[in-house]
């Protein structure tokens, strides 16, 4: 029945930082408030917030299999400069049920603590609430690459080039991530990450 606090840190290491790792001196806090507050077991799942391209603020969270089929969920967030908590500005609607928040066209300040509720009620009572703060320039997703060069190399090999997208940092600080279908030798499809 106590609040729980975590703290984490961002730790860059490699040719970005040019010699050691280096330790971000800010940091992004979870906070658990204790439960009682709300229905248990029904506090939304998987928050997270991307930062597309540094222009707008998406964030999404996950239902939970407690929570009722009626609830409905509320995202509150304020920071220094905001005189009192707002709400969501613009919903992300999934399968009849609010999952996340656009904060296109809202201004949200970069290097300053945002702090995100996400509550609730439904007929059996109130949802149980979760707390978040993050600052928006650790969560920068940058836009795809719009140029993609594709060849046969050597041992009839597949090869991938590509352009870097239009984005304001060094660009070997990007990590690149290539998502493609490979068929199994049962012929299903699977997706595969590199």
């Amino acid at each position: 029945m106590k609040e729980v606090k975590v703290r984490v840190y961002t730790v860059l290491s490699g040719p970005c930082t040019g010699g050691p790792a280096v330790k971000s001196s800010r940091y992004t806090e979870l906070v658990q408030k204790p439960t009682g507050t709300g229905v248990v077991g029904t506090a939304v799942q998987d928050f997270a917030c991307v930062y597309y391209n540094r222009k707008y603020l998406e964030c999404t969270w996950g239902g939970n299999p407690e929570m009722p089929a009626d609830a409905r969920q509320h995202l509150y967030f304020w920071h220094k400069g905001l005189k009192q908590a707002d709400e969501c500005p613009a919903y992300l609607i999934s399968g009849g049920t609010r999952s996340g928040c656009n904060f296109t066209g809202k201004s949200l300040p970069e290097f300053s603590d945002i702090n995100f509720c996400v509550n609730g009620s439904s007929r059996a009572g109130p949802l149980e609430t979760t707390f978040y703060s993050l600052q928006i320039q650790n969560q920068v997703k940058p836009d795809t690459t719009k140029t993609l060069h594709l060849q046969m190399g050597p041992g009839k090999q597949l090869e991938l080039h590509w352009d870097g997208p239009v984005w304001s940092g060094p660009l070997r600080c990007l990590e690149w991530e290539v998502e493609h279908e490979q068929e199994g030798p049962d012929g299903e499809m699977s997706l595969v990450r590199s």
